[in-house]
């Protein structure tokens, strides 16, 4: 999940949204697991600035879901970088 984590992160950190990886095997995982009720993973949590959940995925999940979620839980857009155009000639 790391690898579209981290194309999410490059288009939706303008805003603020700020991704981070937890190892629910490490001492700090294990805590924030059980804090947050995490029961399966990969488990995607969208907390706003005073640490409320907004939204929870459970799952692998593709790019757009993530971009999806991460827009409506936050009420703004995510800059998808636009594909270079062809070139005729």
């Amino acid at each position: 999940m790391e690898p579209v984590l981290a194309q999410a992160r490059e288009q939706c950190d303008a805003f603020g949204a700020v991704f981070r990886a937890v190892d629910v095997d490490s001492d700090e995982g294990s805590a924030l697991a059980v804090r947050w009720g995490v029961t399966r993973t990969p488990t995607l949590l969208l907390l706003d600035d005073a640490m409320n959940e907004r939204a929870r995925m459970t799952g692998l999940q593709p790019l757009p879901a993530i971009r999806g979620a991460v827009e409506r839980a936050y009420g703004r857009l995510c800059v998808v970088p636009r594909e270079p155009a062809a070139r005729h000639g």
